[in-house]
């Protein structure tokens, strides 16, 4: 099963006196909706060519208070080789029987994976949010809203709007389902470390060693709201690295309880892109070839954006 995320983002216009303009369905508040549609509706391929990334985007029917589609993120710039039936375990294969078919991918070829958004606008709110499904370690947002937020600039230019994209912290201290559930174990990573002080427990030396320390709770737990001051203290400032036992992490993960043996990863602090987002693997349905199926992410990515327009509207 892949790792599939939330990330979402908050939007914002701004008039030529840096004042923020109310969401609505006439005027200046009406124009970010429209062009988002039109961008997102047009299926046609947006090509970054220093980035070497394109989507291509469609939207879907509207649901009874959001808009969303799904996008298909492209890779381009690398010539590989596709084996195809080659993921077979040794034991299982008689001789002349590990026969693969080899495609080549030329430097031009895309290599798409489709991602699914969703856009929701609270009437009469100075915040609108788009959320973007993560694959993996894959996000389309960044060339997305990049193009998105690009182009509405340079159109209004002249009429002084300006829209912004920011990225909305979907962690334990936002989210109030997440907040309060139990915290079942938590995940301290260092990406790279010298493997000096560990050289006891490795057989054959090697420079760098990628550290994962995972602390389980013991009993019933704790609820994760009172972990997130314990973190921060060990912050010398926010976002920063957590120090902990005199060792510098990069990335901390709780595994929370949801009840109905549902389990949620909420990434606290993270190396990469993934800090701010929550793993809704477990929360979803997959077809055959393991992508997501749109209508099991559609009422979570709205939960999601809901509890946060409203706790963003109600600080």
């Amino acid at each position: 099963m892949p790792d599939i995320g939330i990330k979402i983002y908050k939007i914002r216009l701004f008039d030529g006196n840096h004042r923020g303009v109310k969401f609505t369905t006439k005027g200046d508040g009406s124009l970010v909706q429209a062009h988002l549609k039109h961008c997102l509706g047009r299926n046609v391929l947006y090509r970054n060519s220093l980035k070497k990334r394109t989507y291509r985007s469609e939207l879907l029917p509207d649901g009874s208070d959001f808009f969303h589609g799904n996008i298909q993120y492209g890779i381009y710039g690398i010539a590989s080789n596709i084996a195809r039936g080659a993921i077979t375990d040794a034991d299982e294969i008689s001789e002349g029987e590990n026969e693969l078919e080899v495609v080549e991918r030329d430097v031009d070829d895309l290599e798409e994976i489709p991602i699914y958004f969703q856009c929701y606008f609270p009437p009469n709110s100075k915040n609108g949010y788009i959320a973007f499904q993560t694959y993996q370690t894959r996000s389309c947002a960044g060339l997305v809203l990049g193009h998105l937020v690009g182009e509405f600039n340079r159109a209004y230019e002249l009429q002084e709007l300006k829209m912004t994209a920011s990225k909305v912290m979907l962690s334990g201290e936002h989210d109030p389902v997440v907040r309060d559930a139990p915290v079942k174990e938590l995940t301290l990573i260092r990406n790279k470390m010298k493997a000096d002080p560990f050289d006891a427990y490795i057989a054959d030396h090697v420079e760098e060693i990628k550290l994962k320390m995972t602390i389980a709770a013991a009993g019933r737990g704790r609820s994760l709201g009172r972990y997130i001051g314990y973190f921060n203290s060990y912050q010398s400032q926010k976002d920063d690295i957590l120090i902990y036992d005199g060792i510098e992490f990069e990335k901390a993960v709780a595994l929370v309880d949801l009840g109905r043996n549902k389990r949620r990863k909420v990434n606290l602090i993270g190396y990469d892109s993934s800090a701010g987002s929550v793993e809704i693997s477990d929360l979803i349905e997959y077809d055959e070839r393991e992508f997501p199926i749109i209508e099991t992410m559609t009422p979570v990515f709205r939960e999601s954006i809901g509890d946060i327009a409203l706790r963003l509207e109600n600080p």
